[in-house]
């Protein structure tokens, strides 16, 4: 798969929605927890901030997602597993704390 594959498949509406479904669970879940310091306060300011403006971080998602997957732009929109799009915000949600 070349990365404009990947690219545009990223872009995708329907992928995108799905990235936006797991990464607003992700959140939920997040801010859920109470924050006691550290790493689990800027966990949950990023997730409040992904409730608050959800498109914004869906865009900021999308590719990063994509990329935890070798697939061409149909496997991402079909045989991606919800579920694995869950891990995979789970995996990278961290790396999105400033």
């Amino acid at each position: 798969m070349t990365y404009e594959v990947l690219v545009t498949a990223a872009e995708a509406d329907e992928w995108k929605r799905r990235v936006k479904a797991a990464l607003i669970k992700a959140a939920i879940a997040i801010s859920v927890d109470s924050p006691s310091e550290g790493i689990n306060t800027r966990r949950d300011t990023l997730a409040r901030q992904v409730m608050l403006a959800s498109d914004v971080w869906t865009n900021r998602f999308a590719l990063p997602t994509a990329l935890g997957f070798e697939a061409d732009s149909d496997l991402l929109i079909a045989n991606v597993t919800d579920a694995e799009i869950d891990t995979r915000i789970s995996s990278i949600f961290n790396d999105f704390i400033t």
